[in-house]
């Protein structure tokens, strides 16, 4: 997995679990690197080093510091903790065993605002799960943009490739679910379901999704002369305005939005 490390040092992707990947963070715990999808860290493998930011970090690190990682007795780290317990840190929230800051990513796709150490409102793609008067953000249903459960049937609001049908998201050109056949994004207004982009090779016409020409990939009518890109490995010929195979002999492919065969 790629490692980018951003301002303050802070990690903003990384779950590094085999030695030798990078030297900037420690390894992760086998089977803790379960946050968000398996990108970042719950647990760390080395004694001494706790989840800052995903990220197993050495708790001497100015890092470890800025966040107010304690253990959960709300005491000083001791030289064997392998993950936090509350952070103290200003803006630092505490989830799955790691200090999070809300400034920065990923801890900014889980929580939208933090008081105490703790994330007191969720962003979009979790929801609330109270416990002991405590918010905690677990992730929604990878179907949902914003939910009240972790199931696909507590979804409020949908990806764009989807809507909504009683708290179930269901993929736009779901035509038993009322979606628009060949749609690929949609949007819904007031109970109304409307198609906003179509799949590779329809185009939108009057609220549908109606076939381009033959072998083009998208167009804006199902004139052959108005296909803007062909399918792959096609060209279009300017002589027959059609998406061919292969060009003629007195031409040859250009290379631009739709791959033209151009005069030699």
């Amino acid at each position: 997995m790629a490692i980018f490390i951003g301002l303050m040092g802070v990690i903003l992707s990384a779950c590094i679990h085999t030695a030798g990947s990078n030297q900037n963070i420690g390894l992760c715990a086998e089977d803790k690197c379960t946050v968000l999808g398996g990108q970042y860290c719950a647990e760390c493998a080395t004694p001494g080093e706790v989840p800052i930011n995903g990220a197993c970090i050495p708790i001497a690190d100015p890092r470890t510091i800025a966040s107010g990682c304690e253990d959960s007795a709300g005491a000083s780290l001791g030289s064997s903790a392998q993950k936090c317990g509350f952070c103290r840190g200003e803006n630092y929230f505490l989830h799955e065993g790691g200090c999070y800051s809300i400034l920065f990513s990923p801890g900014n796709s889980i929580c939208s605002n933090a008081v105490s150490g703790y994330c007191t409102a969720c962003a979009d793609g979790f929801f609330s799960n109270t416990v002991s008067s405590v918010t905690q953000c677990q992730a929604c249903d990878t179907t949902c943009a914003t939910c009240s459960g972790g199931t696909a049937q507590s979804c409020l609001s949908c990806q764009t490739d989807r809507f909504l049908v009683n708290n179930e998201c269901k993929e736009c050109s779901d035509q038993a679910s009322t979606g628009i056949e060949h749609c690929a994004q949609c949007a819904q207004k007031s109970g109304t379901l409307t198609c906003t982009v179509c799949k590779e090779q329809y185009f939108l016409s009057a609220g549908k999704c109606a076939s381009c020409a033959s072998n083009c990939a998208t167009c804006t009518s199902a004139k052959p002369e108005d296909c803007t890109v062909c399918v792959s490995k096609y060209s279009y010929d300017l002589a027959t305005k059609a998406c061919v195979q292969t060009c003629e002999e007195h031409a040859s492919d250009q290379l631009n939005a739709r791959q033209t065969c151009a005069p030699r």
